[in-house]
């Protein structure tokens, strides 16, 4: 039996079996919140909760022992703010053009408005045609996400694809929580977390590929930058971040 408990900003963890500390590395868009939810079912006790601009790491004392979801930081950006700390690892990337059309959706519709920062980017955006406002955020926001992206591919560690994860949950999850990471959890615990998460639980029964532009859990699909991207927007995100999907294995070339 596990037992946590919070005192101020920190974590004391009680259990008779050693856990090392698990950090899902990710950025924003790329299902965070879904497998914040599963790894909240499967270790609730060692849950240190996600903060706005990852708090958690740059302000807090590092918790050993605990289980870390939804860490936007770079790997030079981890070192440096919780520097000699041993953890395992679970890193998620998504392709950066599906990335760019969700963050644009959440910016602008979907995401509630948590400051006066987020505030005045829907307006900002909003203020422009969707072609616009697609390369505004290719000029933007774009390029923290495609920082942590890169260092994490070119840290050799092991990189889980969020298209992988929508094809296939189950057996992904399987292969790097139990098979690689070697989590302390059954077959049968990590099928009940995954089945009760996807997206037709979370949407009341959407299914992927039904969109809805108000919910944090739009489209859910891979691939769907090909219904947005005009040939301004594919022009200037070639320009800016081409390179990008090649590093990370995305494409080949330039030529898509």
């Amino acid at each position: 039996m596990l037992k946590g408990e919070r005192q101020g900003r920190v974590f004391r963890f009680e259990t008779d079996q050693p856990f090392q500390t698990l950090v899902h590395f990710t950025h924003w868009k790329a299902g965070s919140q879904w497998i914040y939810a599963i790894l909240r079912e499967l270790f609730p006790t060692r849950i240190v909760p996600p903060q706005s601009r990852s708090y958690q790491v740059i302000s807090w004392p590092f918790q050993p022992g605990g289980v870390y979801p939804t860490v936007y930081l770079d790997r030079d950006e981890f070192v440096s703010f919780a520097p000699g700390q041993s953890c395992k690892k679970f890193i998620v990337l998504r392709d950066l053009r599906d990335t760019l059309v969700s963050l644009h959706f959440s910016s602008t519709v979907s995401h509630q408005l948590l400051n006066l920062s987020m505030v005045k980017d829907r307006e900002f955006l909003t203020a422009q045609t969707f072609e616009e406002g697609l390369i505004s955020t290719i000029h933007g926001k774009l390029g923290a996400i495609s920082r942590i992206q890169r260092s994490w591919v070119q840290s050799g560690e092991p990189i889980t694809r969020y298209e992988d994860l929508v094809a296939n949950d189950f057996a992904i999850l399987k292969s790097e929580f139990i098979d690689r990471l070697k989590l302390p959890i059954t077959e049968e615990q990590l099928q009940a977390a995954v089945d009760k998460h996807r997206f037709d639980k979370q949407t009341g029964g959407r299914k992927r590929g039904e969109e809805d532009v108000s919910s944090h859990h739009r489209k859910g699909i891979a691939g769907d930058w090909k219904n947005h991207f005009t040939p301004k927007v594919t022009q200037a995100f070639k320009e800016k971040f081409g390179q990008v999907l090649i590093e990370t294995g995305y494409e080949k070339d330039l030529n898509w």
